[in-house]
This record gives structure tokens, sequence and C-alpha cells, in this order.
């Protein structure tokens, strides 16, 4: 048990961490060999290790630990960053892990850990509270909910997650779509931009700046709005669920 502190001060590690502490790679595979037949260390996957309680052998590291440290890339993103802030309305079973490596999905402890292509490394920060974790700050997070509705946990989720949103940074708002470059962003975001203007205290230059993007075509917000009714917000040339434009009033049209 020499190392056991150590290893739990750590939460997660991989091989070449604990040859750090061993001296050698011998003697690092062998530690570890031991610990965890003996139910103190537990493998994750494959190079990703966590301490077990001393004595209940349960995991010592929660789920954003083990998602932020499958690589040195990797970052909690999308719904499961909502989750991790606090303002998801839904718990799921599984964790968006955004990287800039390909990894392999995998299940571990009842918890599917999802790998997600990140576009880009900006906008992703770790916590005061745990050095160990790395998830994408809130502005980031909103702008890539708002590209990825299913990795929201779809659009009913996303606006509820939205609810609970108060300000955000614009310039990083801004900085989020120019990185993203999408047209089809800057219409799904000027549009939620103008709904939650003054709960996020969105400047009117950066909605204006979305609407110089739209283009002539309409475009289906989701597919709920695709596959039922729905309502033509004609400033942004979108059609939305009507479920999330009853209370607006963004010029909605009837769309069949």
């Amino acid at each position: 048990m020499k190392y056991y502190e150590q290893l739990l001060r750590m939460e997660v590690f991989n091989l070449a961490e604990v040859e750090q502490l061993t001296g050698s790679i011998a003697s690092a595979k062998n530690l570890l060999d031991r610990y965890v037949k003996k139910g103190f260390v537990k493998k994750a996957r494959r190079n990703l290790y966590y301490c077990a309680n001393f004595e209940n052998k349960n995991s010592t590291a929660n789920r954003f630990v083990i998602g932020s440290n499958i690589n040195n890339t990797t970052f909690i993103s999308h719904h499961s960053a909502f989750e991790y802030y606090g303002l998801a309305h839904q718990t799921f079973y599984e964790l968006n892990i955004s990287s800039e490596k390909l990894f392999r999905n995998f299940d571990f402890e009842g918890i599917t850990y999802k790998y997600v292509r990140s576009h880009f490394e900006q906008g992703v920060m770790t916590p005061e509270t745990n050095s160990k974790i790395r998830v994408a700050n809130l502005e980031r997070t909103v702008i890539d909910c708002i590209q990825n509705i299913k990795l929201s946990g779809g659009t009913e989720e996303l606006f509820q997650c939205l609810d609970s949103v108060l300000i955000l940074n614009n310039d990083r708002l801004f900085e989020y779509l120019i990185l993203y470059d999408i047209k089809f962003l800057y219409q799904k975001a000027g549009y939620i931009f103008e709904k939650y203007q003054k709960n996020f205290n969105v400047k009117d230059e950066i909605i204006k700046s979305c609407q110089q993007q739209v283009s002539n075509s309409i475009r289906y917000f989701d597919e709920d709005a695709r596959e039922g009714n729905g309502l033509l917000i004609k400033k942004w040339n979108l059609i939305v669920p009507k479920n999330i434009e009853k209370d607006s009033k963004q010029g909605a049209v009837e769309f069949a």
C-alpha cells in the first residue's frame, strides 16, 4: 500500500503517471497489476485507472473526472456540460466527451462515454475546485448545443437548460460562432439570442451580425419542426416547433 495514498490524491491516472511514482515502467506495471487484483485500483478503460475506496471498493473518481482524462484533449461538453453546471433538466447515462483525438465509445459502471469530435480548442476550462476536470465553458456549451441539437438532449431539453442560464459573455459567444463558421448555426443562434436577449444580456450588434448570415432558404430548426406542424419565423427564415414559440413575439406564422 506504499503508493495508495498518492494514487488516491491523483484520482485518475495512466501507466506513465504511475511510472513517475515508481521509477520504472516494470515497477509501474507490477504495482497496477497487484492493486487491480486486490481491488484497490480499477481500470476504467485501456490505460486509464482510478483508485477504489479502501473500505467499500467503490470509485473515488466521478464520471466527469474520468471523462476528462481519457486522453490529454478530452473535455466534458454539450448536455453533459449543462449537467456539470447543474443546469440540465434531465440526467442522462451517456456522457458527451469532446476530443481532438478519436477514441472508442465505452461503457463503465453504468455510464456510456461517447466520443464527440471537437471543432476547435478554445472555450475549455478547468474549474478551481478540481484540476482533474476539463469542461466546456458555459458560452461554448450553449453554442455547441445549438449547433448539435441531438447532443443537447433534444429541443425541449435544450430550451429548459437555457431557461436556467443567466448572463453570458457576448465576446465568447461570437468567438465560437466565428470558429464554427456555419450559416445555419448563425441562423439558429440568432433566433435564440433574440428570444433570450434580456436573460443573456446579448447585445443588438451580435443579433444583427447573426441576421446578416441568414440565407434566403428556409430551414427547419430540428426534426420535430420538419415532421410536424411548425411556425415560421420570417426574420430568421427558420421553422421552429410550436411548443417553443407559444409565448414568442418574434413574428411567428403557421407553417404546415
